[in-house]
C-alpha cells in the first residue's frame, strides 16, 4: 500500500534490471563479434605478408666472354657495346675505371697490363688497373704515361725499350699503348694497356681504345 501511493510500479521495477542485463549483454556481444572480426583480419595480414614475395635487390652479373677469335674491329665494336651496358647510369670515375680495366683485360688477347692514372694537377697517380702492382705516381716529362698526359695525344709505342725515359714497372712489358683522357679540354688522367708482344698495337687499337675512353669519359662527365 505504501509504495503504490509512492508511485511506484512493482511491475517496472522488475523491468528494468532485465533491459540492463539484456543491453549489458548486446553491448558484450557486439564487443566479442568486433574483437573477433578485428583478430580475423589481423591473421589474414599475417598470412598475406607470409605469400608476399620478398624484394631483394637488383644484383646484374656481367660475363665476359674472350674476344680473341674475332677481326680486331669487331672485338672493339664488342667491347664498345659491352663497356657501355657496364657504365650505364653509373657516374662515379673510380666504379667505371675498375669495370672497364677488367673488361679489356679479360676479353683482349696478349695483354700483361690495363688500367688508369688519374691527374691530380701536378703529376699522375695510379687509378683502378689489371695486372701486377704498377708505379704509384708518374711525373709528366717522364715515361709514356707522362708524354700522353703533356701532350694531349695517344702515344702509339711497338718496342717501349726504344722510348726515351721509358719506366718499367713490369719487365715483361714490350710494346704499349696511352690514350690522355681530356674532358671539355681539362686533363683527366690517361689510359694505359701494356703487352709482352713487341708491336701488339696498332692503328685499330688505337682507335677502338680512343673509343673506349670516350664513352668512360661520357659515363662519368655525361655525353657530350
Amino acid at each position: 500500500m505504501c509504495k503504490a501511493k509512492l508511485g511506484v510500479n512493482p511491475l517496472k521495477a522488475n523491468v528494468i534490471p532485465i533491459v540492463r542485463a539484456q543491453a549489458d549483454f548486446r553491448f558484450d556481444h557486439i564487443c566479442s563479434t568486433l574483437w573477433l572480426v578485428v583478430s580475423l583480419l589481423s591473421i589474414r595480414f599475417e598470412v598475406d605478408k607470409i605469400k608476399a614475395p620478398v624484394a631483394h635487390p637488383k644484383v646484374i652479373m656481367f660475363d665476359t666472354t674472350p674476344l680473341f677469335s674475332l677481326p680486331k674491329v669487331e672485338q672493339y665494336q664488342r667491347l664498345a657495346q659491352q663497356a657501355r651496358v657496364l657504365m650505364e647510369g653509373e657516374k662515379d670515375r673510380i666504379a667505371n675505371a675498375a669495370n672497364l680495366s677488367a673488361l679489356v683485360m679479360h676479353a683482349l688477347p696478349d695483354l700483361n697490363w690495363a688500367g688508369f692514372y688519374f691527374y691530380d694537377g701536378t703529376e699522375l697517380v695510379l687509378g683502378p688497373f689489371q695486372g701486377k702492382p704498377a708505379c704509384l705516381r708518374i711525373q709528366l716529362d717522364r715515361g709514356v704515361c707522362g708524354a700522353a698526359a703533356r701532350t694531349r695525344t695517344t702515344q702509339l709505342v711497338p718496342d717501349v725499350h726504344a722510348f726515351p725515359g721509358h719506366i718499367a714497372c713490369d719487365a715483361a712489358s714490350r710494346s704499349e699503348i696511352v690514350v690522355p683522357l681530356v674532358h671539355q679540354g681539362r686533363l683527366v688522367g690517361v689510359w694505359d694497356v701494356d703487352s709482352p708482344i713487341p708491336a701488339r698495337f696498332d692503328v685499330q687499337d688505337q682507335s677502338g681504345m680512343e673509343t673506349l675512353c670516350q664513352i668512360y669519359l661520357d659515363s662519368v662527365f655525361g655525353v657530350r
